[in-house]
């Protein structure tokens, strides 16, 4: 069960041409059934944070956005929710910003999001990222980030964030 008031490690993985997906959580493979909700991730489109794909807004804290142009294996999820892992890494919004609408791309490949519509910005930060000066707070009301250069010709992909939601009723 999730909790609303607790920070979790999420990943999830697409093959592009199939559309299987795989769900981390803190690590651990969640996986069963199929999963439409991973469907405007998988398809190349935008990457948005903060909103779902049918584009209900999500109410969450959100911190350590990274995006991979493979798919991670379950020992590279595992590895993940405690650590780094460089190889693939497509987009790392570190989402630290003070201020301002420009998530900064970390990557090296100076892919920069957008913060739309205001979401603040919190203290509130995973244990598991000691150095950070907090994350951003998504109200679910019309906030998020989106980033146009999500790879759309790449196959396989990653994504991965810390996450905290505003309620359990969005699980």
């Amino acid at each position: 069960s999730v909790s609303a008031t607790t920070w979790y490690h999420v990943c999830v993985t697409a093959n592009t041409a199939s559309g299987t997906p795989k769900i981390y959580l803190n690590g651990v493979d969640q996986t069963s059934g199929s999963n439409s909700a991973t469907t405007a991730f998988t398809n190349g489109s935008n990457l948005y944070i903060g909103k779902r794909p049918a584009g209900a807004n999500v109410a969450a804290r959100i911190d350590d956005v990274r995006l991979y142009n493979r798919i991670l294996t379950a020992a590279d999820a595992a590895q993940l929710a405690t650590g780094y892992l460089s190889n693939g890494l497509y987009i790392h919004y570190k989402m630290n910003e003070p201020s301002g609408t420009t998530a900064t791309d970390y990557s090296g490949n100076s892919l920069s999001g957008t913060y739309t519509n205001g979401p603040s910005v919190s203290t509130d930060k995973p244990n598991a990222l000691p150095d950070r000066t907090g994350c951003y707070n998504f109200d679910g009301s019309n906030d998020y980030l989106i980033s146009s250069a999500t790879g759309s010709t790449i196959t396989n992909k990653t994504v991965m964030a810390w996450v905290k939601l505003g309620s359990t009723s969005q699980t």
